[in-house]
């Protein structure tokens, strides 16, 4: 069905004239939205460019504290450790001699 069938000429050149005016309106708020989100990204990008120099410097700062002498002497190496001679074996063992408590101790030992 067209529309110039049922709408009469003036009919039509309003509808044209608003579907126009609707469009032309659509258009302009997008290409404003589209600037305005263009100066966010390069304002958002001038402050990253402020920022960087110091976030460097800050960087150079910690990599030379890394690298700077410290004051505390270097630590010593350890001593070998000394063998030690091992006991003499006696020929005969030694007896096993238990301690020997006196009776008021031995609820203490039991414990």
């Amino acid at each position: 069905m067209r529309l110039q069938e049922f709408l009469s000429a003036d009919e039509l050149q309003q509808l044209e004239q608003l579907i126009y005016a609707n469009v032309y309106n659509a258009l302009a708020t997008y290409q404003q939205q589209q600037r305005l989100a263009a100066i966010q990204r390069q304002q958002a990008a001038t402050t990253t460019a402020k920022l960087k120099p110091q976030s460097t410097k800050r960087k150079k700062q910690l990599t030379n504290k890394a690298k700077r002498a410290s004051h505390v002497p270097a630590p010593k190496p350890l001593a070998q450790p000394q063998q030690q001679s091992a006991p003499t074996q006696h020929s005969t063992p030694q007896s096993y001699n238990p301690i020997k408590y006196p009776s008021h101790y031995l609820h203490l030992v039991a414990l």
